[in-house]
């Protein structure tokens, strides 16, 4: 049975929004497209207020026990900033639980809005004006190869050899498209590589293009990172326009009331600093 109290604030809701937003059917009350386009805006509302009325007055990392944070991340995030992250917190904040979610581009703003992640860290991302973005640093691309590559090791390395040699790309979300971040660059230059392999993990490319003729274009601390461990040459993209991009903090607006998750990105922003 139905609660009076549930009622009548729905029905309230309905005049507020001008929208039924729930509509029985055979399978039970679903919500209506306003009501889906309503959870974000809203559950940010509610986290704010949870957070003004819950949060302590400051944030000891050192002595608070019990918080967890959530952060969803690329596979250049995993690398590059996740190591030195994890450091701090076993060092400074070891009452602290860290969880490390791989990022679904598809889905991200509304984990941030639901709760399910407190931040999200990574590259070519778009996110929409309600949430709050700092710019840790900027990145670029660079090419690797085998040493032994004819494309790098016996001739100049051009815009036409790097569209004609045969390439490996990363590609986390690949759509089946063979296509990634800088292909659209090419088209505006009129040109097209030819991919022949697709991983969707970075740290399978350098092993992978050992002891062939494929090369591929890849983030350069990354690209820096495996080079002290695998035997790849590394050079710079062959073509203008490709310019560097930001790697990206992302959380909700809560972030300048909720003290831990300000330490959170405050943290981050001095570790990414040394980079």
């Amino acid at each position: 049975m139905h609660s009076p109290i549930r009622s009548s604030a729905l029905s309230r809701m309905r005049v507020l929004f001008a929208d039924q937003l729930f509509v029985r059917t055979p399978g039970g009350m679903v919500p209506t497209p306003r009501a889906y386009a309503l959870a974000g805006p809203v559950g940010e509302a509610l986290g704010q207020i949870r957070h003004a009325v819950d949060r302590p007055k400051s944030f000891d990392p050192s002595t608070t026990l019990g918080r967890r944070f959530t952060i969803a991340v690329t596979d250049y995030t995993d690398l590059v900033l996740i190591p030195t992250l994890m450091r701090v917190f076993r060092s400074k904040a070891r009452g602290i639980k860290l969880r490390v979610r791989p990022l679904d581009r598809t889905s991200v703003y509304e984990q941030i809005d639901s709760g399910n992640i407190d931040a999200a860290i990574g590259g070519h991302l778009h996110p929409p004006a309600r949430f709050a973005v700092q710019c840790l640093f900027e990145e670029r691309f660079v090419c690797i190869a085998d040493p032994d590559n004819p494309a790098f090791a016996h001739t100049e390395f051009t815009a036409a050899s790097y569209v004609q040699a045969p390439h490996a790309l990363f590609a986390p979300e690949d759509d089946g498209s063979g296509r990634g971040v800088i292909d659209s660059l090419l088209d505006a230059q009129g040109l097209r590589r030819n991919v022949m392999a697709i991983f969707p993990h970075i740290t399978a490319i350098p092993f992978a293009i050992g002891g062939t003729d494929l090369i591929a274009t890849l983030s350069e601390r990354p690209a820096r990172m495996f080079a002290e461990f695998v035997p790849i040459a590394i050079q710079s993209v062959p073509f203008s326009g490709l310019m560097p991009f930001s790697i990206d903090f992302i959380c909700a607006r809560r972030v300048e009331i909720d003290a831990g998750l300000a330490w959170l990105r405050a943290t981050t922003i001095e570790i990414s600093a040394s980079l």
